[in-house]
């Protein structure tokens, strides 16, 4: 007995989806909004960041400046003091006597009092400390200190500094010294002991109290700081303020939080650090955290009720969508082979599909190569000869316009089919204007050329029977990998030859390659264009056909160029555009992009035929105008001097300049009278009011009238009013 599989059924139509889609809104909403509030908070701390830091370097430049001026300030003083006779005798001789000791004393003491921060001056000489003057005197152990840290100095511009734990003082020392060689140890010089917190005080000075500027050395020793700090958070600050160069950083200290920035001078080779204290910010910024806490708990609301709105407007046509479904298939159980079959099916046509995927990726690949300039694109792995292989590449075109794509694939099984010992490839795009065959062969086997193109041939002939219109160029055997380019542009341009009946089958493209290039003689074409001028449509198109069979003889872009020329002068028949014009030429350029596009013979001497048509319309209606000008200008002279006995048709003819013959056809055919008749006719309605009128003899009447004689006149009379003058008088007088 076979086990049934139970397949679980939901009935998507059910009431208590509405609750589902409704959910499945509130819950996107949610996410739209967190992740739009989330954003929006980064992006503001980001922005504040950036302006507290802009802000912050320029404070902290100004802060570098005062420091780094007051330094120079000292070092000047400190030159000054090495400088002055009495302490320089007093570095380079050990001599001294009382005035002597006396003038160094005062300058000492004067550079210590006047300056008001210095604790102490130092003259120093080949390791001893020889004179201290100030505020202050050292310890022996802060004077080993000094010597030690000034001795392993390298140059002026280094700073020292040295914590006295007893007094619980700090100093810093600036120096200028004599060394015997570059960055050697100093000789001889004169130094300041300065008090940190005192020059601090002056320096660093900030209005608000969110700002505390620190200074450090190379070493990471405090140089300069407004507060007193524990050791442990100056070398937490210091290496915070090491990695921060160039940007802002958070730094917790204690139960505050800081923005940190750094700023590195290297005439001193110190660190400045400017410390802001957030903690109020964070306040702030909480405090708008919350506000905007509020916001988004009430826009959440309204998009809850909206999403439930959306909901149900959408679950009502879904559950009739649903159970329209249902009412024409329901799921049922069905034994597992069912399922087996459903799976391989399944898995055949996914390997179907990325075949057929991979097949495409391989033809825009070889097509976009073969179309692309050469040298500009990389050459498809599928185009790269092996050794001693060798191929023949064939262009396939429709005779109809774009290229059916079962046609194609047909035309490359029944090919494969014949060339059994070849390798062939197709790639075409799907109705794509064009496609491309190769026929694959080791040099080995040294096949003629002819030999393929004959099977190929008649492989064409056989689909053309049932019902191809493709037809293909071939070219010579490819053997470097390097010519698929060059020669896939010459089958194009070879194409083309279509248009003049040469392309039937397959078509070597050898043929075309004896065409003449040279221009194409004028006098070729312009009889064709005489016949249009002259408006004779019937034999312009036929010295057309003539004119297309003897152009095939010519290389295909000198008869594109011919062609353009061609249909230019025939539009310029109506159109009347000078030729050194740009007028001219766009014309011309317009007529060569059509040409160029056209598919088969018959579009071509459409084309043609269409333009042959126009001009020979155009000269038509122009002479059929200027005749009936003409002839209207004839009439209007006939009526003036019908009276003339002399009028003739010469006269006449003379006056519009036209033969005399061609006159009187034309007036035939517009009046329906000959010119002798619409004279005569002319001359007797005049000679009868006359009669009525006037009491004039018969020969009067015809003189008068402009006949020449009275006996012509009377014959002329009676045969239209059926009675002589003299009884057409008396009638009408006795009819008064």
């Amino acid at each position: 007995m076979k086990k049934k599989h139970s397949v679980i059924q939901i009935d998507i139509a059910n009431r208590q989806y509405v609750f589902v889609l409704a959910a499945s809104y509130i819950a996107v909403c949610m996410i739209v909004v967190a992740s739009i509030f989330i954003m929006m908070s980064s992006w503001f701390r980001g922005y504040i960041k950036e302006k507290v830091y802009e802000m912050s370097s320029v404070q902290l430049e100004n802060i570098t400046e005062n420091v780094n001026h007051q330094l120079d300030y000292y070092q000047v003083s400190l030159q000054n003091l090495f400088m002055e006779p009495h302490i320089k005798a007093s570095l380079y001789t050990n001599q001294s006597d009382a005035i002597n000791e006396w003038n160094i004393t005062r300058y000492l003491q004067y550079a210590v009092n006047n300056d008001g921060y210095i604790d102490y001056s130092v003259i120093y000489q080949k390791g001893r400390l020889k004179q201290i003057i100030g505020h202050v005197y050292p310890s022996e152990e802060e004077q080993q200190e000094v010597l030690e840290k000034l001795q392993s100095t390298q140059h002026d511009k280094q700073v020292f500094f040295i914590n006295n734990e007893e007094t619980s003082q700090r100093r810093f020392f600036l120096f200028r010294m004599e060394r015997d060689s570059l960055n050697g140890p100093p000789q001889r010089g004169v130094l300041y002991a300065i008090n940190q917190s005192k020059i601090s005080d002056m320096l660093l000075a900030s209005e608000d109290d969110k700002y505390s500027y620190l200074v450090f050395d190379k070493e990471g020793n405090l140089i300069l700081s407004q507060n007193e700090e524990e050791q442990a958070q100056i070398e937490k600050i210091n290496e915070s303020a090491s990695a921060a160069q160039g940007q802002l950083r958070e730094l917790e200290i204690g139960a505050s939080t800081y923005f940190l920035t750094s700023s590195y001078s290297s005439d001193y080779q110190l660190n400045f650090v400017q410390l802001m204290d957030i903690s109020e910010m964070d306040k702030v910024m909480g405090a708008y955290f919350k506000r905007s806490l509020i916001w988004v708990a009430l826009v959440l609301i309204i998009s809850c009720i909206l999403a439930t709105i959306v909901a149900r407007m959408i679950y009502k046509p879904l559950k009739r969508f649903f159970k329209r479904i249902s009412s024409y298939s329901r799921l049922e159980d069905e034994p597992s082979m069912y399922g087996d079959s459903i799976i391989q099916m399944t898995s055949e046509k996914i390997i179907s599909q990325i075949s057929e995927i991979s097949r495409q990726v391989h033809t825009d690949q070889v097509l976009g190569f073969l179309e692309d300039e050469p040298g500009e694109a990389l050459m498809p792995s599928v185009l790269k000869l092996r050794e001693q292989e060798r191929v023949l590449l064939l262009y396939g075109r429709s005779k109809i316009g774009r290229v059916d794509g079962k046609q194609a694939r047909s035309l490359f099984e029944a090919m494969g089919k014949a060339l059994s010992g070849y390798q062939t490839k197709m790639f075409s795009e799907e109705n794509g204007w064009y496609c491309v065959y190769l026929i694959c062969e080791k040099a080995l086997i040294k096949t003629e050329q002819s030999a393929v193109i004959s099977l190929i041939s008649d492989v064409l002939e056989q689909q053309q029977r049932m019902g191809s219109n493709l037809y293909l160029l071939c070219s010579d055997w490819i053997t470097d990998e390097h010519d698929f380019q060059s020669e896939f542009r010459k089958l194009q341009e070879f194409s083309k030859y279509v248009l003049f009946g040469e392309c039937d089958q397959v078509c070597d493209s050898s043929i075309f390659e004896t065409k003449k290039d040279e221009d194409v003689p004028k006098k070729l074409l312009q009889p064709v264009i005489d016949a249009a001028k002259c408006g004779d449509e019937i034999q312009a198109k036929q010295l057309t056909a003539t004119l297309l069979k003897q152009l095939s003889g010519y290389e295909i872009k000198k008869i594109f160029h011919a062609l353009s020329y061609f249909s230019t002068e025939l539009e310029n028949v109506s159109v009347q555009v000078p030729v050194a014009t740009k007028k001219y030429q766009e014309i011309y350029m317009m007529h060569y992009i059509k040409l160029s596009s056209l598919i088969n013979q018959k579009q071509l001497y459409d084309y043609l035929s269409n333009l042959i048509e126009d001009a020979c319309l155009e000269v038509n209606t122009y002479q059929e105008r200027s005749i009936r000008t003409d002839m209207l200008s004839a009439l209007e002279y006939i009526n003036s001097h019908y009276q003339e006995p002399e009028l003739s048709v010469e006269q006449v003819s003379e006056v519009i300049h036209i033969s005399p013959s061609y006159f009187s056809r034309m007036f035939r055919e517009i009046s329906e009278l000959s010119f002798p008749e619409y004279v005569n006719n002319l001359r007797l309605n005049y000679a009868s009011e006359l009669l009525k009128t006037k009491r004039l003899s018969v020969k009067e009447v015809a003189q008068k009238a402009g006949f020449s004689g009275t006996s012509y006149f009377s014959a002329q009379f009676k045969k239209k009013y059926g009675t002589s003058p003299s009884s057409y008088r008396n009638e009408t007088s006795k009819s008064e």
